[in-house]
């Protein structure tokens, strides 16, 4: 089992510090309480537990968000390489641990552009797997081509098409059976639902942060698969009013959500985006 991290800290350490103070563990629940604190109003670098004030401030809510809470023991979490057709590619497969049900689909998550530091951690990546994950389904992310440890050099988007198709040879090998879904963000969605679009193993379809303005998305007017589209009103590589004209034309069940004042990033906007994903579920 893979350690969870929240801004670097291990969650365990952050889930330790509530019952620093047993006889108090209900008190300390509150943030409020948390916040008017002696040590944090005179403005104390560290928790009486031990940890960076700054960083628990920022976590708090997180860690109060049952979600969240539910997904560091629900799945089992593996890093592995699998085997791509350039070498070998660095990925991580969250698989539910105890499945109430059969899950009804498995899930791959392609990263953004590995020239401009994409790869499988970046936080919209992440959010999207979280959300995925919550939903009790078996979610995979990748680092493609030359991005993290994964092997080769960047193909400008025709040779990772080829490594999303040997990450979904992987997924359908895992969970034969299951249909798959192909969630991209930005050069992650360009590429994937391309792919997605073709591999008759894929049944559902997530763009996030589709760059419009500089990537043809023409492919997707043959693709009847249901799709969902989030993204930011401010984003600057895919203007709205492009996004809203290219759903417009696609066949098939597509559903788009604008999220107001989030860029490219979903900046201090992820919540917004995990609504989203799961909404689209229910």
């Amino acid at each position: 089992m893979v350690s969870r991290q929240h801004r670097g800290v291990p969650l365990g350490r952050l889930f330790a510090a509530e019952v620093a103070f047993p006889a108090r563990k209900s008190h300390w629940r509150r943030p409020e309480t948390f916040l008017q604190a002696s040590w944090f109003q005179q403005g104390a670098r560290s928790t009486p537990f031990g940890l960076d004030v700054a960083v628990f401030e920022a976590t708090w809510h997180t860690l109060k968000n049952p979600r969240i809470r539910a997904m560091t023991a629900s799945h089992h979490s593996r890093n592995f390489f699998l085997e791509g057709p350039a070498g070998r590619l660095e990925a991580i497969l969250w698989a539910p641990s105890a499945p109430a049900r059969r899950p009804p689909l498995a899930a791959v998550v392609c990263h953004p552009h590995p020239l401009f530091g994409g790869t499988m951690h970046n936080k919209v990546v992440y959010q999207a797997a979280k959300s995925l994950d919550a939903l009790g389904l078996p979610v995979l992310r990748f680092n493609f081509r030359g991005a993290g440890l994964s092997a080769g050099k960047h193909s400008r988007g025709v040779g990772e098409q080829d490594d999303v198709r040997a990450a979904l040879d992987f997924l359908a090998k895992q969970f034969r059976a299951l249909p798959l879904l192909l969630a991209g963000f930005s050069f992650g969605a360009w590429v994937g639902l391309r792919v997605g679009c073709e591999d008759q193993r894929v049944s559902h379809l997530i763009g996030l942060g589709v760059p419009v303005n500089s990537s043809d998305f023409s492919f997707l007017r043959s693709c009847k698969k249901p799709k969902l589209f989030v993204h930011g009103s401010a984003d600057p590589y895919g203007a709205v009013e492009r996004v809203k004209r290219l759903v417009a034309s696609i066949p098939g069940e597509n559903h788009l959500v604008v999220v107001t004042g989030a860029d490219h990033f979903f900046s201090n906007k992820l919540d917004e985006l995990d609504a989203a994903i799961t909404t689209w579920f229910e």
